[in-house]
């Protein structure tokens, strides 16, 4: 009875083996595949982003420093108001990508996915707000610059996907249209250096990890990480002026 038992159990055990799961993933939830920590220190990210941005120089941002020189007019008054509620929209809108950029970050280097439910969730709230901050600032152009710092690199992303099947994910291209519409908003050296420098990261990272042997020159080596990354070091550069085109 022990040698049949121990055969049975060998047998399941053979069974086991075969099937294509070679490693648990971690159990998908609300926010991605993360836990509570993690969404803590998304939410610590989100606020810390908004309070960076509504903190910062009058100079910083896709609006500058509003109306200046008030002459305490009910116009001036109304204009100041204005800017004051695009500029809350615009670092609420940060705040909350940077919180999920957090949570998509976690997510990819955990299961190699980008959630739409993540994407469309960041998507849902940001864009209304920067949609509602432009025209309240009366830039329309920031509309106009977030469509195409969204559609030209992922749109380039997309096509470097139908070429190499398996190497880039459609996550990593709707992940890229969510950074582009940030980046466009803020301004066209930041939606240019965004995508390149998460690239560029996302190769070193590829390398290092082959070189490393991490990985092969076959495996799939995250690119959200990196996509983000890029965005956040682009915003950063850009509201710190270096971005900025000298006058000729």
């Amino acid at each position: 009875m022990d040698e049949a038992g121990r055969t049975a159990g060998d047998a399941g055990r053979t069974d086991d083996t075969t099937t294509p799961h070679p490693r648990p993933r971690p159990r998908a939830t609300a926010f991605g595949a993360v836990g509570p920590v993690s969404v803590v220190v998304a939410a610590i990210v989100a606020l810390a982003v908004v309070s960076a941005l509504l903190t910062a120089g009058p100079g910083t941002g896709p609006f500058g420093g509003g109306p200046e020189g008030s002459s305490g007019t009910g116009h001036d008054d109304a204009g100041t108001v204005s800017a004051g509620i695009a500029r809350a929209g615009w670092a609420l809108a940060g705040g909350w990508l940077a919180g999920v950029g957090v949570l998509l970050a976690v997510t990819d280097h955990r299961t190699h996915r980008l959630p739409d439910k993540l994407l469309i969730g960041g998507g849902a709230v940001a864009l209304p707000l920067l949609v509602a901050a432009a025209l309240l600032a009366g830039e329309p152009g920031a509309l106009l610059r977030a469509a195409a710092g969204a559609l030209v690199p992922a749109g380039v992303l997309y096509a470097v996907a139908l070429v190499t099947p398996g190497g880039v994910g459609l996550g990593d291209v709707k992940l890229l249209l969510l950074t582009g519409a940030w980046l466009g908003f803020l301004s066209v050296p930041a939606a240019t250096v965004g995508p390149v420098l998460g690239i560029v990261v996302g190769g070193l990272v590829s390398i290092v990890a082959v070189v490393a042997r991490r990985a092969t020159l076959r495996s799939h080596v995250p690119l959200g990480p990196a996509l983000l990354v890029g965005a956040a070091v682009a915003t950063w550069l850009d509201l710190a002026g270096a971005l900025t085109l000298a006058p000729a």
